[in-house]
């Protein structure tokens, strides 16, 4: 019989020896003339821990359909992801927070987001409409007052008013020297005829010009020639004397008080 191996056990006087057919033979009670007397053998029977030399990678023990952990340390590991790796491989994960990111985006697109708009500055801004602007998005507004606005109509129809009369600290003028017809231009303002010969002043119906209620139409005689307030048909022009102007520089005029309704005043005869 071949031996493969062999060792003594001194101590207890035992021989071991590995057969080449995988069996081992147990020989004691060496006696001092030499002799050894046989006493069992069988098949050996080892345990994983029992074996020297051991690889310990996947790629030592020729492992193909595995994957490596790419974790270093072992099975005890610091991570926010996986808090242990057992023997037999299985994980232990854990529930990261945001915070836990290493490195995230820090604006809209970076996170790909294209239904929101992006305010510089960040979560706190100075605005008349919004004072701050926490984490999670809500905004704190403000209730700005009028004088807040930067830029704002400094006239009746740049607030698209329609319905106000304009306001001068002056009169402007429009000068004829003909026969004049007043027009939605002349609504509190002057008309300065200087015509010679006696002319008249037309006042329209409300359907032709859409004065409103309040409005004064005023004409001065400028030239020699009288000028008559006339109306034409369908409106009325109450005066106390009469609807021409008394002399040269009289100033006369009418002030609508209701639809196609006017009242004259001034310098009439």
């Amino acid at each position: 019989m071949n031996y493969l191996n062999l060792w003594r056990d001194l101590a207890g006087k035992t021989l071991l020896g590995f057969r080449d057919d995988g069996a081992i033979e147990v020989r004691s009670l060496i006696f001092p003339d030499g002799t050894v007397q046989t006493s069992a053998y069988g098949e050996a029977t080892l345990s994983f821990s029992d074996i020297t030399g051991r690889p310990t990678t996947l790629a030592g023990y020729g492992i193909t359909d595995a994957g490596s952990s790419m974790i270093t340390g072992g099975t005890g590991v610091t991570s926010k992801w996986v808090s242990a790796i057992t023997g037999a491989g299985a994980c232990t994960l854990s529930q990261p927070t945001f915070t836990d990111l290493s490195a995230h985006p820090t604006t809209l697109s970076g996170y790909g987001i294209t239904d929101a708009s992006s305010i510089t500055g960040g979560g706190a801004v100075s605005s008349k409409w919004v004072s701050a602007i926490t984490d999670a998005g809500a905004c704190t507004l403000t209730q700005p007052t009028f004088t807040d606005l930067s830029s704002h109509p400094t006239t009746l129809s740049g607030y698209g008013i329609t319905d106000g009369l304009a306001f001068s600290i002056h009169l402007p003028l429009h000068s004829y020297d003909t026969e004049y017809t007043a027009a939605l231009a002349d609504a509190n303002n002057l008309v300065v005829m200087s015509a010679a010969g006696a002319s008249t002043f037309t006042v329209l119906l409300n359907s032709s010009v859409a004065y409103l209620i309040g409005t004064v139409l005023a004409v001065q005689q400028f030239g020699t020639g009288q000028i008559t307030l006339t109306p034409v048909g369908g409106v009325t022009i109450y005066t106390p004397s009469s609807l021409t102007t008394r002399a040269q520089y009289s100033t006369i005029g009418v002030v609508q008080v209701s639809t196609d309704v006017w009242v004259a005043m001034g310098d009439l005869t």
